[in-house]
Protein backbone atom coordinates (compact mmCIF):
# COMPACT_ATOMS: atom_id res chain seq x y z
CA UNK A 1 0.00 0.00 0.00
CA UNK A 2 1.45 3.46 -0.72
CA UNK A 3 1.36 5.83 1.44
CA UNK A 4 0.71 9.57 1.13
CA UNK A 5 3.75 12.11 0.12
CA UNK A 6 2.29 14.25 2.58
CA UNK A 7 3.96 12.24 5.52
CA UNK A 8 7.20 13.41 4.36
CA UNK A 9 6.57 16.60 5.68
CA UNK A 10 7.29 20.48 3.83
CA UNK A 11 8.64 22.52 6.13
CA UNK A 12 8.39 26.50 5.23
CA UNK A 13 8.82 29.98 7.28
CA UNK A 14 5.41 31.27 6.23
CA UNK A 15 2.68 29.80 5.26
CA UNK A 16 3.40 29.29 1.25
CA UNK A 17 7.15 29.37 0.18
CA UNK A 18 8.10 32.34 0.51
CA UNK A 19 9.37 33.22 -3.26
CA UNK A 20 9.31 36.91 -2.00
CA UNK A 21 12.53 36.39 0.01
CA UNK A 22 16.37 36.02 -1.32
CA UNK A 23 16.82 34.11 2.00
CA UNK A 24 18.98 30.35 0.06
CA UNK A 25 16.86 28.15 1.94
CA UNK A 26 13.20 28.76 1.55
CA UNK A 27 11.84 25.41 2.59
CA UNK A 28 13.07 22.39 3.54
CA UNK A 29 12.07 18.17 4.57
CA UNK A 30 11.05 16.37 7.44
CA UNK A 31 9.46 12.88 8.47
CA UNK A 32 7.14 12.54 11.38
CA UNK A 33 7.92 10.22 14.42
CA UNK A 34 5.87 9.18 17.65
CA UNK A 35 8.09 9.53 20.31
CA UNK A 36 8.26 8.23 23.94
CA UNK A 37 9.50 11.18 25.10
CA UNK A 38 7.63 14.20 22.85
CA UNK A 39 4.71 12.66 21.83
CA UNK A 40 4.45 13.07 17.95
CA UNK A 41 7.01 15.17 16.41
CA UNK A 42 8.34 16.46 13.19
CA UNK A 43 12.03 15.52 12.50
CA UNK A 44 13.96 18.56 10.85
CA UNK A 45 17.62 19.59 10.78
CA UNK A 46 18.85 22.21 13.55
CA UNK A 47 20.28 24.17 10.59
CA UNK A 48 16.68 24.48 8.93
CA UNK A 49 14.98 26.65 12.20
CA UNK A 50 18.84 28.22 12.64
CA UNK A 51 18.64 29.53 8.86
CA UNK A 52 14.84 31.15 9.63
CA UNK A 53 15.12 34.78 8.35
CA UNK A 54 12.92 35.78 10.75
CA UNK A 55 13.27 37.60 14.19
CA UNK A 56 11.10 34.87 15.90
CA UNK A 57 13.06 31.59 14.62
CA UNK A 58 10.64 29.18 17.15
CA UNK A 59 7.92 29.65 14.58
CA UNK A 60 7.51 27.79 11.22
CA UNK A 61 4.69 25.66 8.86
CA UNK A 62 4.65 22.42 8.42
CA UNK A 63 2.47 21.26 5.22
CA UNK A 64 1.31 24.51 5.65
CA UNK A 65 0.60 24.71 9.24
CA UNK A 66 1.95 26.67 12.29
CA UNK A 67 4.15 24.81 14.47
CA UNK A 68 6.81 25.67 17.01
CA UNK A 69 10.09 23.90 18.03
CA UNK A 70 10.13 21.35 20.87
CA UNK A 71 13.75 20.54 20.47
CA UNK A 72 16.58 22.17 19.46
CA UNK A 73 19.64 19.36 19.54
CA UNK A 74 22.23 21.71 17.42
CA UNK A 75 21.64 24.46 20.40
CA UNK A 76 21.83 21.63 22.82
CA UNK A 77 23.71 19.04 22.15
CA UNK A 78 25.81 19.98 18.90
CA UNK A 79 23.79 17.92 16.98
CA UNK A 80 22.30 18.90 13.29
CA UNK A 81 18.86 17.88 14.22
CA UNK A 82 15.33 19.32 15.78
CA UNK A 83 11.88 18.36 17.15
CA UNK A 84 8.89 20.58 15.30
CA UNK A 85 5.87 20.09 17.13
CA UNK A 86 2.91 18.32 14.65
CA UNK A 87 0.12 20.81 14.28
CA UNK A 88 -3.62 19.39 15.09
CA UNK A 89 -4.47 19.82 11.47
CA UNK A 90 -1.68 17.74 10.14
CA UNK A 91 -2.47 14.90 12.73
CA UNK A 92 -6.02 15.07 11.08
CA UNK A 93 -4.82 14.51 7.82
CA UNK A 94 -3.68 11.05 8.31
CA UNK A 95 0.15 11.42 8.06
CA UNK A 96 2.35 8.32 9.09
CA UNK A 97 4.44 7.83 11.71
CA UNK A 98 8.01 6.00 10.38
CA UNK A 99 9.50 3.97 12.49
CA UNK A 100 13.50 4.53 13.45
CA UNK A 101 16.61 1.68 13.18
CA UNK A 102 20.21 1.97 14.45
CA UNK A 103 22.34 0.97 11.55
CA UNK A 104 26.21 0.14 11.84
CA UNK A 105 26.62 -1.66 8.12
CA UNK A 106 28.51 0.06 5.63
CA UNK A 107 28.35 -0.51 1.94
CA UNK A 108 24.48 -0.98 2.19
CA UNK A 109 22.01 0.46 0.16
CA UNK A 110 19.87 3.83 1.63
CA UNK A 111 16.96 6.02 0.02
CA UNK A 112 15.50 9.36 0.19
CA UNK A 113 12.32 11.23 -0.25
CA UNK A 114 12.35 15.27 -0.20
CA UNK A 115 11.32 18.14 -1.74
CA UNK A 116 12.86 19.80 -4.66
CA UNK A 117 12.24 23.26 -6.31
CA UNK A 118 11.31 22.09 -9.80
CA UNK A 119 13.76 23.89 -12.50
CA UNK A 120 13.31 27.06 -14.03
CA UNK A 121 10.39 27.28 -11.62
CA UNK A 122 11.73 28.68 -8.33
CA UNK A 123 7.74 28.93 -6.98
CA UNK A 124 7.13 24.82 -7.36
CA UNK A 125 8.39 21.56 -5.76
CA UNK A 126 8.51 18.28 -6.76
CA UNK A 127 8.46 15.11 -4.49
CA UNK A 128 11.51 13.44 -5.32
CA UNK A 129 13.60 10.55 -4.49
CA UNK A 130 17.18 9.61 -4.55
CA UNK A 131 19.03 6.66 -3.85
CA UNK A 132 22.71 4.71 -3.69
CA UNK A 133 25.02 3.73 -1.27
CA UNK A 134 26.10 4.87 2.16
CA UNK A 135 29.44 4.72 3.07
CA UNK A 136 31.37 5.80 6.40
CA UNK A 137 30.06 5.48 9.62
CA UNK A 138 32.30 8.02 11.09
CA UNK A 139 32.31 10.07 14.13
CA UNK A 140 32.06 13.86 13.96
CA UNK A 141 31.46 16.26 16.60
CA UNK A 142 30.28 20.22 16.21
CA UNK A 143 32.96 22.79 16.75
CA UNK A 144 31.05 24.94 19.27
CA UNK A 145 32.58 23.37 22.95
CA UNK A 146 30.59 21.36 24.98
CA UNK A 147 29.00 19.32 22.48
CA UNK A 148 29.47 15.27 22.26
CA UNK A 149 30.27 13.22 19.08
CA UNK A 150 27.82 11.82 17.38
CA UNK A 151 27.94 9.64 14.23
CA UNK A 152 27.27 10.46 10.47
CA UNK A 153 26.79 8.37 7.80
CA UNK A 154 28.39 9.49 3.89
CA UNK A 155 25.87 9.17 1.29
CA UNK A 156 25.67 8.99 -2.52
CA UNK A 157 23.71 9.14 -5.17
CA UNK A 158 23.60 6.56 -7.25
CA UNK A 159 21.20 7.68 -9.92
CA UNK A 160 21.57 6.77 -13.36
CA UNK A 161 19.52 8.71 -15.69
CA UNK A 162 19.80 7.37 -19.48
CA UNK A 163 17.83 10.73 -20.62
CA UNK A 164 21.23 12.54 -20.14
CA UNK A 165 23.65 9.66 -19.88
CA UNK A 166 25.15 10.76 -16.17
CA UNK A 167 25.03 9.72 -12.89
CA UNK A 168 23.18 12.75 -11.87
CA UNK A 169 20.33 14.89 -13.08
CA UNK A 170 17.87 17.33 -11.36
CA UNK A 171 17.56 14.48 -9.01
CA UNK A 172 20.05 15.29 -6.71
CA UNK A 173 20.77 16.48 -3.10
CA UNK A 174 19.59 20.26 -2.86
CA UNK A 175 19.36 22.84 -0.10
CA UNK A 176 15.37 21.40 0.43
CA UNK A 177 16.19 18.29 1.53
CA UNK A 178 17.70 18.71 4.47
CA UNK A 179 15.60 16.78 7.36
CA UNK A 180 14.92 14.37 4.90
CA UNK A 181 14.52 10.93 6.07
CA UNK A 182 17.53 8.38 5.07
CA UNK A 183 16.02 4.61 4.99
CA UNK A 184 17.38 1.35 4.92
CA UNK A 185 16.39 -1.57 2.40
CA UNK A 186 15.40 -4.89 3.76
CA UNK A 187 13.90 -7.37 2.18
CA UNK A 188 10.43 -6.67 3.33
CA UNK A 189 9.03 -3.09 2.71
CA UNK A 190 7.32 -2.58 5.94
CA UNK A 191 11.13 -3.38 7.63
CA UNK A 192 12.45 -0.56 5.95
CA UNK A 193 13.23 1.87 8.72
CA UNK A 194 14.97 5.69 9.35
CA UNK A 195 18.41 4.81 10.52
CA UNK A 196 19.56 8.56 9.26
CA UNK A 197 18.49 12.67 8.72
CA UNK A 198 19.63 13.74 5.65
CA UNK A 199 21.65 17.31 7.19
CA UNK A 200 24.66 18.46 4.88
CA UNK A 201 24.45 18.78 1.37
CA UNK A 202 28.40 18.44 0.35
CA UNK A 203 29.60 21.06 -2.29
CA UNK A 204 30.84 18.28 -4.73
CA UNK A 205 27.96 17.16 -6.41
CA UNK A 206 25.87 13.86 -5.38
CA UNK A 207 27.21 13.32 -2.10
CA UNK A 208 25.73 14.67 1.50
CA UNK A 209 26.10 13.65 5.18
CA UNK A 210 23.29 12.06 7.78
CA UNK A 211 23.25 12.43 11.38
CA UNK A 212 22.68 8.65 12.13
CA UNK A 213 19.87 7.93 13.90
CA UNK A 214 21.55 5.44 16.56
CA UNK A 215 23.02 9.44 18.12
CA UNK A 216 19.70 10.38 19.08
CA UNK A 217 19.15 9.11 22.03
CA UNK A 218 16.53 11.62 23.08
CA UNK A 219 14.47 9.64 20.38
CA UNK A 220 15.63 6.28 21.69
CA UNK A 221 16.03 4.42 18.34
CA UNK A 222 15.11 1.05 17.69
CA UNK A 223 17.14 -2.26 17.63
CA UNK A 224 20.20 -2.87 15.33
CA UNK A 225 18.82 -3.74 11.77
CA UNK A 226 20.23 -7.08 10.04
CA UNK A 227 20.16 -8.40 6.73
CA UNK A 228 19.92 -4.81 4.70
CA UNK A 229 20.26 -4.87 1.11
CA UNK A 230 23.29 -3.93 -1.26
CA UNK A 231 23.70 -3.77 -4.56
CA UNK A 232 26.01 -6.67 -5.49
CA UNK A 233 26.83 -9.26 -8.85
CA UNK A 234 23.56 -11.48 -9.65
CA UNK A 235 23.45 -14.89 -8.57
CA UNK A 236 24.75 -17.27 -11.41
CA UNK A 237 22.26 -19.44 -13.24
CA UNK A 238 21.86 -21.02 -16.66
CA UNK A 239 21.33 -18.21 -18.95
CA UNK A 240 23.91 -16.27 -17.24
CA UNK A 241 26.68 -18.83 -17.25
CA UNK A 242 25.51 -19.36 -20.96
CA UNK A 243 25.96 -15.66 -22.15
CA UNK A 244 29.49 -15.72 -20.49
CA UNK A 245 30.34 -18.90 -22.43
CA UNK A 246 29.11 -17.10 -25.64
CA UNK A 247 31.32 -13.82 -24.73
CA UNK A 248 27.98 -11.66 -24.42
CA UNK A 249 28.78 -9.13 -21.66
CA UNK A 250 25.12 -8.71 -20.53
CA UNK A 251 23.43 -11.39 -21.93
CA UNK A 252 20.36 -9.25 -21.33
CA UNK A 253 20.21 -9.56 -17.69
CA UNK A 254 21.35 -6.94 -14.69
CA UNK A 255 24.90 -7.38 -13.23
CA UNK A 256 23.87 -5.70 -10.38
CA UNK A 257 21.13 -6.43 -8.87
CA UNK A 258 20.03 -5.80 -4.75
CA UNK A 259 21.31 -8.81 -2.82
CA UNK A 260 19.98 -9.57 0.46
CA UNK A 261 21.84 -12.83 1.39
CA UNK A 262 24.26 -13.16 4.33
CA UNK A 263 27.42 -12.79 1.98
CA UNK A 264 28.35 -9.34 3.37
CA UNK A 265 30.64 -6.84 1.19
CA UNK A 266 34.13 -6.72 3.03
CA UNK A 267 34.13 -3.87 4.75
CA UNK A 268 37.05 -2.42 3.37
CA UNK A 269 36.01 -2.51 -0.54
CA UNK A 270 33.60 0.31 0.50
CA UNK A 271 36.30 3.52 0.38
CA UNK A 272 37.74 2.32 -2.89
CA UNK A 273 34.25 1.70 -4.25
CA UNK A 274 33.36 5.29 -3.18
CA UNK A 275 36.71 6.98 -5.44
CA UNK A 276 35.44 4.95 -8.35
CA UNK A 277 31.91 6.83 -8.23
CA UNK A 278 33.43 9.41 -7.78
CA UNK A 279 35.66 9.85 -10.67
CA UNK A 280 33.50 7.76 -13.27
CA UNK A 281 31.29 10.45 -15.25
CA UNK A 282 28.76 7.57 -15.49
CA UNK A 283 27.61 4.94 -12.72
CA UNK A 284 25.75 1.54 -14.37
CA UNK A 285 22.37 1.58 -14.34
CA UNK A 286 21.06 -0.01 -11.04
CA UNK A 287 17.47 -1.12 -9.75
CA UNK A 288 15.95 1.57 -7.45
CA UNK A 289 15.18 -0.09 -4.35
CA UNK A 290 11.72 -0.29 -3.39
CA UNK A 291 9.80 2.21 -1.56
CA UNK A 292 6.17 2.86 -0.24
CA UNK A 293 5.96 6.11 -1.56
CA UNK A 294 6.89 4.96 -4.74
CA UNK A 295 3.33 4.77 -6.42
CA UNK A 296 2.20 7.93 -4.93
CA UNK A 297 1.28 9.57 -7.84
CA UNK A 298 -0.27 6.62 -9.93
CA UNK A 299 -3.28 6.48 -7.78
Amino acid sequence: MPLSKESIAKITYSPSLGTDTDEPLRYATGFFINSEEFGPACVTCAHVVHAHPGPNYDVLYVNGHQTAVLLDAGRDFGVDVALLQVPPKVLESGITFHLLGRSSAVNRIYYSHGWSVLQGQESAVEFVKVWGPRFDHSTVQSLRAGTTPHNVWRLRNDVFDPKSGRTFSTKNFAPGWSGAPVFNVREDLHEHRVIGVLSIVAEQEGKALAVSIESLDFLRPADEQCREGWFGPAPENFWRRLGGRLGLKAAGLRTQVIRYDDETPERHLHNIRFREITAQPVSPPRPAPPSPYDDDDKR
